[in-house]
């Protein structure tokens, strides 16, 4: 009788453990998935500090040299909305015409638009973006007959169209290898072309629960 009784609950603990076992390797998918897709998110906020460099090649004044901030709130893991400020300063002297010379020339730039993310892998990220805002351009200006000195200033619209590629070192610390961009200005009723080149941190924070 007795070894009837051990039988039996021999052959039910074997029972349970194999009818419990798709049941745990269930739950702990669901608990993996989960946890993937919680550290798939990137954090809310986004902000970035770097140096950058911008190429004027339809202006007397071509190499500006500056720094660029940007703020981007992630909506989700691939689209962010934002903006970037971009300041360019050049010491550089060039001749304006016959009567006046440009001693210097500082130029900003504010744009705000989205930017995509695709993320390779959970450390690099490749973003691109299409931007749209304004441009700000001062400008020193001599005479070429004398010591009279003038400061010009005008606005235009500004765009900036390109990508980048971050690479996460942290979990709230990226360092913005590249970021590069095409950006057209509209001066005094023409386009001008511009290029612009950057690289920085970024840092990250308001995690998501």
């Amino acid at each position: 009788m007795h070894s009837r009784l051990f039988c039996s609950i021999a052959v039910g603990l074997a029972l349970a453990t194999v009818l419990a076992t798709p049941e745990t390797r269930a739950q702990k998918s669901v608990v993996t998935r989960s946890s993937e897709n919680l550290s798939a998110q990137p954090d809310l906020f986004e902000v970035s500090l770097g140096y950058n460099y911008i190429r004027v090649t339809n202006d007397v004044i071509k190499d500006f040299h500056g720094f660029d901030l940007s703020a981007f709130v992630n909506v989700n893991s691939w689209l962010a909305l934002g903006g970037e400020f971009m300041a360019g300063y050049s010491t550089n002297s060039a001749r304006l015409n016959f009567f006046q010379t440009v001693d210097s020339e500082d130029r900003y730039i504010y744009v705000f638009g989205p930017r995509l993310s695709y993320w390779p892998t959970k450390k690099l990220r490749l973003f691109g973006e299409a931007l749209a805002g304004a441009a700000h351009a001062d400008a020193d200006v001599s005479s070429n007959f004398g010591r009279f000195t003038q400061t010009a200033s005008a606005d235009a619209f500004a765009l900036a169209l390109g990508g980048g590629t971050d690479w996460c070192f942290t979990r709230h610390w990226s360092w913005r290898i590249l970021e590069a961009n095409y950006l057209p200005t509209h001066f005094h009723n023409q386009w001008q072309d511009k290029w612009r080149l950057s690289t920085g941190i970024v840092y990250t924070f308001g995690g998501r629960e």
